[in-house]
């Protein structure tokens, strides 16, 4: 059950009695919120914070806030081949009969993905849904060759869902239009904003906030953008990929 921030500050304070770690994945919009504030006032309690571009978060962050927190940063690096072949050929032990993949084909994956683990993982599931499908007793060269582009729309898919609302809007109005400049982008959201949020219990977001869940956008690589300030263009990456929402967006 989601409990509301400024009663889980107040439980954590209550409840935090020797050091704790809390950490946070995808934190990328906290900055924006007074959430990090409130957990530094407890006491014995230590923050990670996981996102995309540490520079860039620490520029969005209050100064305040910023001179009462001491930083040490860990970059995560990709797997080398033969890493995150050993990742897959155990996901394949456990969830797949014996002898279906071979393990020049999960070093095969591996290579084709540059090292990005959860990638590998989606290209195995996919590639063994896919003997599945066309009745192979193993998996095959031609299962593995086809697999990758099923499991590059399947993320983008999930990625797109764990999003807010304001995030998959965005993302819905560049898809539907086909590509649309930043001017005309904010156009066509103040256009169907009051439609589009009335009975949903939140409201329109600022250009500014707006701007941010955009760069979430291109992070996620749900979005491509070229070009800089007013004359970026923002072009949805896969046009099949449609967003949960049911939302006349019709301007």
């Amino acid at each position: 059950m989601n409990v509301p921030r400024e009663d889980l500050c107040i439980q954590l304070q209550e409840r935090v009695t020797s050091p704790v770690i809390v950490v946070l994945d995808e934190a990328d919009g906290l900055p924006s919120t007074d959430a990090l504030d409130r957990l530094v006032d407890v006491e014995n309690l230590s923050v990670v914070v996981i996102c995309h571009n540490p520079d860039e978060w620490l520029s969005r962050l209050d100064g305040r806030l910023r001179r009462r927190l001491s930083f040490t940063e860990f970059g995560l690096d990709r797997y080398h081949v033969d890493e995150l072949a050993d990742i897959l050929e155990a996901r394949a032990r456990r969830g797949l009969p014996s002898g279906v993949i071979t393990r020049e084909q999960l070093e095969a994956i591996a290579d084709k993905v540059a090292g990005v683990a959860r990638k590998g993982i989606q290209a195995l599931r996919q590639a063994a849904l896919l003997a599945e499908e066309r009745d192979h007793s193993e998996i095959e060269s031609d299962d593995v060759a086809d697999a990758f582009e099923r499991a590059k729309r399947y993320i983008l898919e999930q990625n797109l869902k764990s999003l807010p609302f304001h995030h998959q809007l965005l993302y819905e109005l560049i898809r539907v239009g086909g590509g649309l400049q930043a001017g005309e982008l904010h156009e066509r959201y103040e256009a169907v904003a009051d439609d589009v949020y009335r009975g949903r219990g939140q409201t329109p977001v600022s250009e500014r906030s707006r701007r941010l869940k955009l760069s979430k956008l291109e992070e996620y690589e749900l979005i491509k953008v070229e070009g800089v300030n007013r004359h970026r263009t923002y072009t949805a990456s896969d046009q099949e990929v449609e967003s949960p929402i049911l939302v006349n967006l019709t301007v």
